[in-house]
């Protein structure tokens, strides 16, 4: 019984007042809490008790209800957090996030330092070794609210993946470049789960690329010609086409008969097949597959260079706003039916979200709810923690011109 009691402590107090300096953080109607304390007369002894000792201990105040001391509980304040997590053999989360901090800073100054004296590299090169110090000074300064996502470990192993030679990492498929660095073979897959979104929400996934699974391409659709280094030109007449990582890196411009030529940038296969087969208005479309791979990314921003209005459609939920930022950075691409109207007409059919994804909202990099329609959109899936799922949209079925 003692034990349940202080997990229920230790699962609120990271995010309590209490742990920012404010009021001790208090905990009451402990029926509803732990209700298998109140399951009988002896669970009740037990845990009155429990409280009593942990009261002792100098861990807990206890509060009573009035005339009914040791009797009926009215409520328990914590009164010395580290005494709490010592009896749970945990570390404080102050000591973890101190831990976290100091390992990030280390990380910071190392990549600096290499900067410094790196005066053979490339300017590509240093930009990015200066990118990756910046990205794990971030990481110092949010220590405090990421202890229970990273680990100095997650920064060790990132710092090892960012000094890693490029072109070979390029070259490696990812679990062979996970386990020439960790020895492991899936180890860098969940590192990379762990760094995109702190990387998106750090304004810097355009910057620092992280490894993928399998290779990265690019699916395209529309009427245009796609010109490459070499000057070659291929005519695409509104079937899909698939681009390799090098075509894509090759790709120096498009070219349309359009004066003011759109594309729409898409980012559900699903979604972007059904306009391929009915592109509207689009003179070019574009699929991310969620996040933007380095194909996709080489596409996006020559679409900017050859003078194209970019839009882009996706998922009504966090992530989907989260890639909508990444796409509009890359091209300024501006949201296409990702608003709170187009929200509420799908909403019968949306999904729910737990806490966890709809708390997503607060990773997403602030400049992207100056985007129109986003600030709404965002304010909808916290009240109703819903989303809506690109492809139940059916993007032929009414205007939206006027939503763009």
């Amino acid at each position: 019984m003692e034990r349940n009691i202080l997990e229920l402590f230790a699962a609120r107090y990271p995010a309590s007042a209490q742990r920012r300096g404010g009021r001790p953080l208090r905990l009451k109607d402990w029926d509803r809490l732990l209700g298998e304390a109140f399951a009988s007369a002896d669970a009740l002894h037990s845990f009155l008790d429990a409280m009593e000792r942990l009261e002792g201990a100098g861990i807990v105040k206890l509060f009573w209800k009035r005339h009914r001391r040791g009797d009926e509980l009215a409520s328990a304040e914590l009164a010395n957090p580290r005494l709490l997590y010592e009896r749970l053999g945990r570390p404080v989360p102050e000591d973890l996030a101190a831990v976290l901090k100091s390992s990030a800073e280390a990380a910071a100054a190392e990549t600096w330092a290499v900067v410094g004296v790196g005066t053979s590299e490339s300017v590509a090169t240093t930009q990015e070794r200066a990118d990756t110090a910046t990205f794990f000074r971030f990481i110092a300064d949010k220590a405090d609210s990421l202890i229970e996502r990273l680990t100095p470990r997650d920064l060790k192993d990132a710092a090892a993946l960012f000094a890693f030679d490029r072109a070979e990492s390029d070259r490696l498929p990812i679990r062979a470049l996970s386990i020439r660095l960790y020895r492991d073979s899936k180890r860098l897959e969940g590192l990379v789960s762990l760094l995109r979104p702190l990387l998106v929400q750090a304004s810097l996934a355009d910057r620092i690329l992280l490894p993928e699974r399998g290779y990265p391409e690019v699916a395209l659709a529309g009427c245009c010609g796609l010109v490459f280094g070499d000057r070659a030109v291929w005519k695409i007449e509104g079937k899909p086409l698939t681009l390799s990582l090098d075509a894509a890196y090759a790709l120096e411009c498009i070219q349309v008969s359009a004066p003011r030529p759109w594309a729409l940038s898409i980012e559900n296969k699903e979604t972007f097949h059904a306009f391929a087969r009915h592109p509207q208005s689009f003179e070019l479309l574009v699929c991310t597959g969620g996040r933007p791979n380095r194909a996709v990314r080489a596409v996006l921003r020559v679409l900017a260079l050859s003078g194209f209005s970019v839009f882009h459609a996706g998922d009504l939920d966090a992530d989907g706003i989260a890639i909508l930022h990444e796409v509009h950075g890359l091209c300024g691409a501006m949201p296409f039916g990702m608003n709170s109207a187009v929200f509420d007409r799908y909403l019968p059919w949306a999904r729910d979200l737990n806490p966890a994804l709809v708390s997503r909202l607060d990773s997403v990099p602030k400049a992207a709810f100056d985007l129109p329609g986003i600030p709404g959109l965002a304010e909808r899936i916290r009240q109703t923690a819903k989303g809506v799922e690109q492809e139940i949209v059916d993007y032929a079925d009414y205007s939206l011109k006027a939503s763009m």
